[in-house]
């Protein structure tokens, strides 16, 4: 891309930025840039509350891949995502995740809970852990 960049604009003084500097120093910049975006929703989750949403896909190779999602009345945020394939039909560890995501956001935080693939002592299990939501 680069390449062409400089051939359409030739003669050009334009510089592409080394493959150190895109490893290192941009992407450093852009990781701090996208946790202050997330943090600037972060602040609102305790006034308003969130709902946890997750997405489930898979891709071209058979990998089943869980999003998790947190939203808010600001807007929703892409938090992680976790290759389940080993876990698909692992009703505890994909519980466990979904415990982790809850902590990570704040029990007292989350309202709701919408999940793809609920399954039956999955919902046990939650209900009992998270009476509240």
């Amino acid at each position: 891309m680069m390449q062409a960049i400089v051939q359409y604009n030739y003669p050009s003084t334009f510089k592409p930025p080394s493959y150190n500097d895109l490893r290192v120093k941009i992407l450093k910049k852009k990781k701090e840039e996208t946790s202050n975006w997330v943090d600037n929703f972060k602040v609102h989750w305790e006034t308003y509350g969130v709902t946890i949403m997750t997405d489930w896909w898979t891709d071209g190779k058979c990998r089943t891949l869980i999003n998790f999602l947190v939203n808010c009345p600001k807007g929703t945020v892409f938090l992680k995502s976790i290759d389940g394939s080993a876990h698909i039909h692992d009703a505890e560890l994909i519980y466990k995740m979904l415990k982790d995501v809850i902590e990570e956001v704040g029990k007292k935080n989350v309202i709701q809970v919408s999940l793809e693939y609920l399954c039956f002592f999955l919902s046990l299990l939650f209900c009992l852990d998270f009476i509240h939501i």
